[in-house]
């Protein structure tokens, strides 16, 4: 799945006051003096968050909370901005005070909070505010999509699909919601299902490179490397620091037998990102493939510096240890592999070739 959410926001409009009629007011009353000037910077940080100036934003909201501390929107409205700027703690917590000081039960309310929860990988209890905000308000296609997401990560995959059904009936032009309808029919092994919602999630916007890279592994999942490496190649283009599509369309050449080409695209993840120790393990594969045994064993080493407990390259590592006669270190290697869950593979190896 994709994995990068668009936080869409629901901020509260401005609240307008009219002025009062001669007498309305009693100056000396403090109280409507201060809600006055409450609304006045609450709606001062509505201008702020429009033209993107959060910080300012912030500041209003803080003195419309500091002159008014009922004010439960301007503590919703802080929490969203909070929120979009990853602090998601506070965020909880001002959403948290908005729900507490608001009388009616809110949908927005619960729908920000369940999506905070989300990106806190709290997935239960974001699930219980999402369904609060899908009950109240059941047209809300952005709380489907959430719960779908939810759904998703719990491995719930029938619950996902159901979820992002509902929120492209509310919303059909939802590109983001037909990628992960996608995402989820292709981990429910329907990868022609998974390539048609990719590409209407393209045809909505043909500026997501993401949806080029999923695409492609849909199509790896049919053996469809050509095609597979075509779209990796269009998300490349949309995104030149993409170093997962990189990886993804070095693994698709590895599959065609083009190893150099594959070790290409390896060294340009690294390049892109040292610290991502599956692009080493893959040179690995590479160049044992071309019986480079010596230079598969340092492309493990390196993948293992980055992830000690990295199964796969401890197994690959031995693979090319016994090829270079070190029985005793491929042993070694393939009992590490065992211990960190490559369990059927490595205890192959063990049981055939180190219990002599």
């Amino acid at each position: 799945m994709r994995k990068k959410i668009i936080l869409t926001s629901f901020l509260f409009s401005t609240i307008l006051y009219s002025s009062a009629q001669k007498g309305d007011v009693i100056i000396g009353d403090s109280t409507i003096i201060s809600n006055a000037q409450a609304m006045e910077a609450y709606n001062k940080a509505i201008e702020f968050y429009n033209v993107q100036n959060y910080n300012s934003a912030l500041d209003f909201f803080n003195q419309a909370i500091s002159l008014a501390p009922e004010f439960h929107q301007a503590y919703y409205n802080r929490g969203v901005i909070k929120l979009e700027k990853s602090n998601t703690d506070e965020a909880i917590s001002d959403l948290n005070k908005a729900i507490q000081l608001n009388k009616e039960t809110n949908a927005t309310y619960y729908f920000m909070r369940g999506k905070a929860h989300y990106l806190k990988n709290d997935f239960l209890t974001s699930i219980e505010d999402l369904n609060k905000a899908i009950l109240t308000s059941p047209s809300n296609a952005f709380a489907f999509y959430y719960r779908g997401n939810v759904h998703f990560e719990l491995g719930n995959f029938d619950d996902a699909l159901f979820d992002f059904n509902e929120a492209l009936k509310l919303k059909p032009d939802y590109a983001y919601a037909y990628n992960d309808r996608g995402s989820t029919k292709k981990q429910k092994e329907d990868y022609n299902g998974a390539i048609n919602d990719y590409q209407k999630a393209l045809n909505l916007d043909p500026k997501l490179s993401f949806v080029y890279n999923n695409m492609g592994s849909a199509y790896r999942k049919l053996g469809k490397n050509k095609e597979a490496i075509q779209n990796y190649n269009e998300a490349i283009k949309l995104k030149p620091d993409y170093y997962i599509a990189y990886n993804n369309r070095g693994s698709a050449k590895l599959e065609m037998g083009d190893f150099k080409g594959a070790i290409q695209d390896f060294e340009k993840v690294i390049q892109i990102n040292k610290e991502y120790a599956f692009a080493h393990n893959n040179i690995a594969i590479a160049k044992y493939k071309l019986k480079d045994y010596k230079g598969s064993v340092e492309a493990c080493t390196k993948a293992i510096a980055i992830d000690r407990e990295y199964a796969a390259a401890y197994l690959n590592r031995g693979i090319a240890k016994e090829m270079l006669r070190d029985d005793k270190g491929a042993c070694e290697d393939w009992n590490k592999a065992y211990e960190f869950g490559a369990l059927k593979n490595a205890k192959l190896f063990v049981e055939q070739s180190c219990n002599e």
